[in-house]
């Protein structure tokens, strides 16, 4: 298997939410934080970036400046912190990601910049795999407020279908509860 940092996305307000805490919500009698972290745990070194969270798991804990200014600061923040050629990126809000696929982005993007989870519509680029490097020059010149499909023009991304609907991701309540519906 090839070595990855992980860099996993745990901020953002959660308008949809009303402000719930993503990250800190319950699938299961564990946290949407604590699953994906679970899916990473093969990672040599784990970047979450948002406000720390209590978790079993030994992560390095920062914040984008200024905090909550976006994914794309969160991310450019994120990589300064990781060190291996190739990062796993998540979201927190994705709690039915798991490790087996992880271990197929990781696979899937040899010989290619990165590896992408579609979900059959889109492409899901906080369930994704990245040549550190290259995403790192990628996103150094954005402002906070771009996008992140931006943030990857340019890039060889090989996409992956998500056949077990890993990328369900928990924006509204809606969604939260069919989540809960699938564990």
């Amino acid at each position: 298997m090839v070595e990855y940092d992980a860099v996993v996305l745990a901020g953002g307000a959660a308008k949809r939410l009303g402000g719930a805490d993503k990250p800190g919500l319950d699938f299961g009698g564990r946290t949407a934080l604590d699953r994906v972290l679970d899916a990473v745990e093969g990672a040599e070194h784990t970047v979450v970036v948002g406000p720390a969270r209590t978790t079993d798991r030994c992560v390095t804990w920062v914040r984008e400046n200024p905090p909550g200014a976006g994914p794309v600061a969160a991310l450019r923040h994120g990589l300064a912190y990781a060190t291996a050629d190739r990062v796993v990126v998540l979201a927190a809000d994705v709690p039915l990601v798991d490790r087996g696929t992880v271990e197929r982005l990781v696979a899937a993007a040899e010989g290619h910049d990165g590896a992408v989870l579609c979900d059959g519509r889109h492409e899901q680029f906080l369930l994704a795999v990245y040549d550190h490097d290259r995403l790192a020059a990628n996103v150094a010149p954005l402002p906070a407020s771009a996008s992140l499909r931006r943030a990857v023009t340019g890039l060889d991304l090989v996409k992956v279908t998500d056949d077990n609907g890993a990328s369900l991701d928990c924006d509204t309540w809606d969604q939260v509860e069919q989540v809960r519906q699938r564990l």
